[in-house]
């Protein structure tokens, strides 16, 4: 059988930057077609220097016709789509040995869409984007057009299978997001496809997908639920209507809403992991762990039963990291530990540099009594040293259970480590007083003029962490070039004056107050470091920084340093609601409820409706043990005779929703770490 030629189609506008990659990704197809709709860059001539048919197509508003008139341009046996930010990954040759070896019509191909810097930031879904051509197969739709109903319509859906076939899609990372104008494109069609056609479900579907990326929750969750009323159960789109649903009823807290669409949809989709896992999230956010475990259970078994890529859309890892790591996360609640490091082992198989289960594994590790340095030797074991990626999550690992000693003994790292990571390793410096160690790393960082390390961002965390490596001897910072940050030199320069002098500063070297969540900043990252009388320094110095420096002692573990701000604070009437939180958490572990009970009122009143919501179940556990602490003193007084017998079953049921709602997450967690370093007052 002759090998069957292969041609690429793609629509192009303004997408100078993006076609190079794309195109050296298919440089080995028969055909390329580029259709462009009106660029002003230098597409079409990229394009046409890579040996592609130039198809100059009037945008009119609809992405079908375009796709269409590039069709008709197509002389090869097949025919893969493509976006300009998309990338092939399979090599044409495989392609062409699939497509050699079958009878369909038409393939879907895996399409991994990127949208974040992570390796588990990806969803996965397929499409249909591989057919033949001869048959006359044209795509309909204003926008997300489809082949499919053509190809169905003529031969049926066993004409279409699925491929091995590989894409990579990075047109949703937010820095391609925000340099195009897709999003007002996109709303723009969608609105004149619904106009024309106002009860298609699919173009309603699109919309409510606009609707999350915009930000407009409350609109896109009432689209779904009409439409997910009126799609065709078969449509291949509906169980991802029921995944993006449950995620925006997840994220606003209307757990019980989702409960009942789970209820309802999992019998038709229980191969789904997704929603498995979005049923533990539900579960454990009630505070029924031991369910919450088994719907984690069931989303890994999903992966070893079936191939549940095949048919959904998937969050990468749903079916085998990202559940079993919860499953350690609960293991730990729950106090079985040895069980909660193997199930982080687990997951660190299907994803050796998943930072929240190498996280978990070492916080583990610390509460068995493991030394720091054994612990980066069981990451390192993990994750290797041989690439800058496998470095950089586990020095987050280390760094998030403030191993600076482990990490200050590590071997020399790549020297392509990303920015971020070379942070860490100065920061344990400081954090190990190493400070001639840090300071030459720093004053290397500072020089560099490589596009990372030039960041804005970076930069600016470079100078914190010199700041705060001289402040912390007492010393001033020399001059280093601040790069384009401006006003940034003056800003250091008034805190050091201020800190290492006092507040009064020559007129000519003032330039205003610092501003207010720059000093808390460098507060925090002072706390972080250990730098504890660095941090105590900044708070004296800058009026109004003492709330700050005690809520981030006390989220550090450090409970007695901050319960004696803390009390400082409440008798000068200067708590803030966060720190009305903490006093009454403090004084609810000591068992005084009724005090606890009057700080949490406090907080719940003033506080963020979503924060506000911990202060309110607080206040409700307070209630709870006090109405328990009551019957039990009726018991005693009435007897069993007297009618004690019958208060009895009521202390047993506050006894339950006690323990029910002590399981919810409203107090502060610390870290096995955070705990060691003196979380107990």
């Amino acid at each position: 059988m002759p090998t069957p030629t292969l041609g690429i189609l793609l629509i192009v506008k303004n997408e100078a930057d993006l076609l190079p990659r794309c195109l050296e990704s298919v440089s080995a197809a028969d055909e390329l077609i580029v259709v462009d709709t009106g660029s002003t860059d230098h597409s079409a001539e990229i394009a046409a220097s890579c040996g592609a048919k130039i198809l100059h197509h009037a945008w009119a508003e609809d992405f079908s016709k375009a796709r269409n008139a590039g069709l008709e341009l197509a002389s090869t046996d097949w025919v893969l789509v493509l976006d300009a930010d998309e990338i092939l990954v399979t090599p044409v040759a495989e392609i062409k040995d699939i497509l050699a070896a079958t009878p369909l019509l038409a393939c879907t191909v895996r399409i991994e869409n990127h949208f974040g810097p992570n390796r588990e930031d990806r969803i996965i879904h397929t499409a249909v984007r591989l057919f033949r051509t001869g048959y006359g197969f044209r795509y309909s739709g204003r926008i997300h057009e489809s082949v499919e109903p053509s190809i169905i319509g003529s031969h049926g859906i066993g004409a279409i299978g699925f491929s091995a076939v590989h894409l990579v899609h990075t047109g949703y990372l937010p820095e391609r997001m925000e340099h195009t104008q897709k999003l007002a494109r996109n709303e723009r069609l969608l609105r004149l496809a619904l106009a024309e056609n106002p009860d298609d479900p699919f173009t309603r579907y699109n919309l409510a997908v606009h609707c999350c990326q915009t930000g407009h929750l409350e609109d896109a969750e009432q689209l779904l639920t009409d439409t997910l009323a009126r799609a065709p159960m078969q449509a291949s789109y509906r169980p991802t209507m029921v995944r993006d649903l449950g995620k925006i009823e997840l994220a606003t807290g209307k757990i019980p809403q989702l409960r009942n669409l789970l209820a309802d949809e999992l019998p038709r989709y229980p191969d789904y992991p997704d929603l498995h896992v979005m049923e533990g999230q539900a579960l454990e956010s009630q505070g029924l762990l031991e369910r919450a475990f088994e719907s984690y259970g069931r989303a890994a078994d999903c992966g070893s039963s079936n191939n549940p890529g095949e048919k959904y859309a998937l969050e990468l890892g749903m079916a085998t990291f990202r559940p079993l790591h919860r499953m350690g996360v609960l293991a730990r609640r729950l106090g079985r530990h040895e069980e909660a490091a193997r199930l982080f082992h687990r997951s660190l198989l299907g994803h050796p540099l998943y930072v929240p289960a190498l996280t978990g594994i070492a916080d583990v590790f610390i509460h068995l009594h493991a030394a720091d340095t054994a612990i980066a030797g069981l990451l390192t074991s993990l994750v290797g040293t041989d690439s800058a990626a496998g470095w950089a999550s586990m020095l987050e690992a280390l760094d998030s259970i403030g191993a600076y000693e482990a990490i200050s003994a590590l071997p020399q790292p790549p020297m392509d480590l990303e920015p971020q990571a070379w942070a860490r390793i100065i920061a344990a410096r400081i954090g190990t007083n190493k400070y001639a160690e840090a300071d030459g790393m720093l004053g290397k960082m500072l020089t560099s003029r490589t596009a990372d390390f030039a960041n804005h961002a970076h930069r600016l965390v470079w100078l914190e962490l010199y700041a705060l490596s001289r402040w912390d001897r007492g010393l001033a910072m020399e001059p280093v070039p601040a790069g384009e940050l401006p006003g940034l030199e003056k800003t250091f320069l008034h805190i050091e004056q201020t800190l290492l002098h006092g507040p009064t500063l020559p007129e000519d070297h003032h330039s205003g107050s610092p501003p207010a969540e720059f000093v808390a900043g460098l507060i925090r990252r002072s706390v972080k470091l250990r730098r504890y009388t660095l941090a105590a320094a900044l708070a004296d110095r800058f009026p109004g920084h003492l709330a700050g420096l005690a809520e981030a002692l006390y989220e550090a573990g450090r409970r007695a340093e901050a319960g004696e701000l803390i009390i400082t604070l409440a008798r000068e009437d200067q708590l803030s609601c966060r720190l009305c939180h903490y006093l009454g958490e403090m004084l609810l572990d000591k068992g005084h409820y009724a005090e606890a009970a009057g700080w949490f009122q406090r907080a719940s009143r003033d506080r963020p409706e979503a924060e506000g919501d911990a202060s309110r179940m607080a206040l409700a556990f307070c209630y709870l043990q006090q109405a328990e602490q009551d019957l039990r003193e009726a018991v005693q007084r009435l007897g069993n005779d007297g009618g004690g017998s019958a208060l009895t079953e009521e202390i047993e049921s506050t006894r339950q929703a006690i323990l029910l709602l002590n399981r919810i997450p409203w107090h502060t967690e610390w870290s096995s770490c955070q705990r060691r370093e003196g979380s107990t007052p």
